[in-house]
């Protein structure tokens, strides 16, 4: 259904803010005692006002924000994850106006996944939009439905990719003298070593900014991780903070911030609206402007929609400079959306600036405009230099056919090769060295470990042959008993921390392994592949690797 935008006032088009004048109209009621409309105005044309109010209230289709995404499911196979939600839906009761099972479609949250999904999506079909019934109302009885059996469900935040369960671990030097020490895997390994501290799944995690070749001006170093679920952020955050107070946090040259992704604003409400970038705008402006909308939309369609509040006390919320609005239906926050502004770009539904990663639409049709006439540009360009180096290699071709010439040609790129391949050789040894350094680490643990469990063998052998020598009246034997009773029950714990142990070596063993490739752009096989390095012996002493195996 389109929305037909009202003539704008004179004022409106102005381009200095102070000239908007706000208008409140006093609504009437549409029908008086005998039934007659009392409405003296014209309705306005088109779909959009022919259409009953819910249907109004419910808005377009096109980029509704009337989706559901629900986290923290216990599998990430798209078609486990999927199958979890529409078992919990199918136990919905049906309620009179309200959506059934079969109104439903339930996708995946990253669309372009094809095995793995972290959050499912959940909209009205057609059959669901065909129905008369105020939408929003309806699946937020799905949604409570959902979270009542244990599902963490929210409304969606974007009509792309839901980000609500990203977050950024933040790593910044202390002294602006000192460079920061710490690896791209140590930032990783610091991530993940909070997250489960805390028992929450991380489903990725990757780190940016640790390259070498990066300019100590560029953003920080960070790593995003995206979460299994997406209620554990403040946790993360809370955490992170009280790491940071104790001495071991002190003793770092870094200090490490958590905080949710700063491209997406959450959204409680799906009728909510954003003024993108406007910090320099004043607040008294933006409310008369909304309310300006808001009262032609009332006038037009004899409505009576509202600005709810973001916050308490607040009606238009400011977050990171931009303007963030709660209407009373997504009917009218798709209408003022439609309109131009006076104190920027146009709104936005939350969901279409969070999919933009905050980025107006106006913007980035912007940068459309200048990528696609750069390429062109640039395909000019390279059409021009083809016609000149033509002519070129049509007046060389006989010396670059002669074998003197093919021998410079490939010694040439066989030099390149050889340089590319030291790089990747330099590259595959810190690999390996660090591998091996975990490796070690982990097997140093793993002998500890076992000489541990030795020492209890020893002690269950001395103690069964006391048992067995003493009478029934030994006050010593109940004392020995309980004694062997616990270093039995040490014992099987240990065994399983070997099992876990050696499990996560023959893990670090498998990641060192991994070689890089070599290059051969001469296609003569001149490199050959070369010998793996020597693998890190993880060997286990074969005392108690053996009673392992028995127990």
């Amino acid at each position: 259904m389109s929305l037909p935008p009202p003539a704008r006032p004179a004022s409106a088009s102005s381009s200095s803010p102070s000239m908007f004048e706000a208008t409140t109209t006093e609504l009437e009621p549409p029908f008086n005692a005998a039934g007659s409309n009392a409405w003296d105005v014209d309705r306005p044309v088109g779909p959009f006002a022919e259409a009953s109010p819910v249907r109004r209230k419910n808005g377009r289709l096109q980029d509704t924000p009337l989706q559901l995404v629900v986290f923290g499911l216990s599998d990430h196979h798209a078609d486990l994850a999927l199958e979890q939600v529409k078992r919990t839906l199918r136990q919905m009761d049906a309620v009179e106006g309200g959506l059934e099972f079969e109104d439903l479609v339930i996708s995946p949250n990253d669309r372009s996944s094809k095995s793995k999904c972290v959050g499912v999506r959940v909209e009205c079909g057609s059959s669901g939009w065909l129905k008369d019934i105020d939408l929003q109302r309806a699946l937020d009885r799905v949604r409570q439905h959902l979270v009542d059996h244990g599902r963490e469900a929210y409304w969606v935040s974007s009509t792309g990719l839901d980000r609500r369960n990203v977050g950024v671990f933040t790593f910044e030097k202390k002294d602006p003298n000192k460079p920061i020490s710490i690896t791209e895997y140590e930032a990783v390994d610091f991530a993940q070593d909070i997250c489960s501290s805390l028992d929450h799944y991380v489903v990725d995690a990757v780190a940016h900014g640790f390259d070498k070749k990066a300019k100590k001006d560029q953003a920080p170093r960070c790593v995003v991780v995206t979460m299994q679920r997406a209620d554990c952020m403040d946790s993360i955050q809370r955490a992170v903070a009280e790491r940071m107070k104790t001495d071991a946090g002190k003793a770092l040259d870094y200090d490490v911030t958590f905080a949710r992704t700063r491209t997406m604003i959450p959204v409680s409400t799906p009728a909510t609206i954003v003024g993108l970038n406007r910090e320099h705008v004043d607040g008294a402006l933006l409310l008369k402007e909304l309310r300006f909308w808001r009262d032609h939309y009332n006038s037009e369609f004899r409505e009576a929609q509202d600005i709810l509040s973001f916050r308490p006390q607040l009606v238009p919320g400011s977050l990171l400079g931009h303007a963030v609005v709660v209407l009373s239906s997504v009917g009218l926050a798709q209408y003022i959306a439609g309109q131009e502004s006076v104190s920027g770009c146009p709104y936005e539904l939350a969901v279409v600036a969070n999919r933009n990663e905050l980025r107006s639409s106006v913007a980035l049709a912007k940068e459309e405009q200048v990528r696609q006439a750069s390429e062109r540009r640039a395909l000019l360009e390279g059409v021009q230099e083809i016609r000149g180096s033509i002519g070129g290699l049509l007046s060389n071709i006989g010396d670059r056919l002669s074998p003197v010439s093919d021998l410079m040609y490939y010694f040439k790129v066989f030099g390149k090769d050889v340089i590319q391949n030291l790089r990747l050789e330099f590259q595959q040894v810190r690999h390996e060295c660090e591998y091996d350094r975990r490796i070690t680490t982990e097997s140093v643990r793993w002998n500890a470990r076992g000489t541990e469990v030795e020492a209890m063998r020893r002690e269950m052998r001395l103690l069964d042959k006391l048992i067995a020598d003493s009478g029934p009246n030994d006050p010593m034997l109940k004392e020995r008993s309980e004694r062997l009773e616990l270093l039995r029950n040490e014992e099987d714990k240990a065994l399983d921390d070997l099992k876990d142990l050696q499990s996560g070596i023959a893990a670090l063993t498998r990641q060192r392994s991994i070689r890089n490739q070599l290059v051969d752009h001469t296609g003569l096989g001149l490199l050959q592949p070369v010998q793996s390095h020597s693998q890190p012996s993880t060997a286990t002493p074969a005392s108690f690797a053996a009673g392992a195996s028995a127990d």
